[in-house]
Order: C-alpha cells, then sequence, then structure tokens
C-alpha cells in the first residue's frame, strides 16, 4: 500500500504575496504539486495560449536547470463571457461581437527533486507573470 503525505503551506507574517499570487503547493506521494487558477490578461483567447506555452516552457527549463524532475505540467485556458450586442437604431439592427469578459486558465505543475519555496518562486515568475487569481 503507497503511504499518502500531505503538507499544505501554512502563511506566516512575512508571506510574500496575496494568498503566494495564488499559487497553491502540496505533495503527494513523493510529487510536489504546485496549482495556479485565475485570469489571463490577453486580447484574446489564442494570444493567451501562446504566451502561457511559452511561460510553461521558461517554467520546465527552470526546474530542470536546478536539476528537478518534472513529472506534469499542464493548462486548460478557457474563454468566458463570449457574446454578441444586437442594437437596432430607426429600423435596421446590427450586430457586434464582444470581447471575452474573461479568459481564465487553470495549471497544474507536478515535480519531484525540487523545494517548495523554489517551485513557488519558478511558477510566480512564469506562469504567475500572466495568470492573476
Amino acid at each position: 500500500m503507497t503511504e499518502h503525505m500531505h503538507h499544505h503551506h501554512h502563511h506566516e507574517e512575512d508571506c510574500c504575496c496575496e494568498e503566494h499570487g495564488g499559487i497553491h503547493v502540496s505533495f503527494h506521494e513523493g510529487a510536489l504539486i504546485g496549482t495556479l487558477a485565475g485570469h489571463v490578461h490577453a486580447d484574446s483567447v489564442d494570444a493567451a495560449k501562446e504566451q502561457l506555452a511559452s511561460a510553461m516552457t521558461a517554467l520546465a527549463a527552470r526546474i530542470n536547470g536546478t536539476g528537478g524532475v518534472i513529472g506534469h505540467i499542464k493548462a486548460i485556458v478557457s474563454e468566458e463571457g463570449r457574446g454578441w450586442q444586437i442594437s437596432v437604431t430607426e429600423e435596421e439592427a446590427m450586430a457586434r461581437s464582444l470581447s471575452p469578459s474573461a479568459i481564465h486558465a487553470d495549471c497544474t505543475v507536478i515535480v519531484f527533486a525540487i523545494e517548495e519555496d523554489v517551485l513557488r518562486a519558478y511558477m510566480n515568475d512564469t506562469i504567475g507573470a500572466l495568470i492573476r487569481p
């Protein structure tokens, strides 16, 4: 039987930022798991996907560069609030697409052989610069 061990970071007086920039770190079966969810400020969902892919690649390079082992880094990007405005002036109806109200991303990082504070700092510097809680 595999032993489950969970550890959750406790906030201290000198905590680095609001809920650590939304980054949550825990341990599970020998793996360090970092998660981050929030809104991505981008002009389009395609731009958000490109920016996040680049940030995830940079995160992987930093983890590998310090001898960490990547189990998995993944993200889900979704677009919410897509809609159209329809207006009538006099007798003619006109419709125009509205910008999405929100682009949301959920990112999970599963790694081994890296310290919690190092993972949190790397996530904050890369994907944390794009995904805001």
